[in-house]
């Protein structure tokens, strides 16, 4: 996600409003699974159901 907001994007800004759009969206998603990659499955996932 982090090369598609740098390079997919450039130029672009940040806003997804801009014309052409921005690396808003990507670089959410990006922060997005990188805390889920941090805080775990949790306790309400099938792997704690499995193992």
């Amino acid at each position: 996600m982090i090369v598609a907001a740098r390079l997919g994007h450039r130029g672009a800004g940040y806003l997804i409003t801009n014309e052409p759009p921005g690396a808003e969206y990507t670089v959410n998603l990006a922060a997005i699974c990188f805390v889920i990659a941090l805080l775990g499955p949790g306790v309400y996932s099938l792997d704690r159901l499995i193992f």
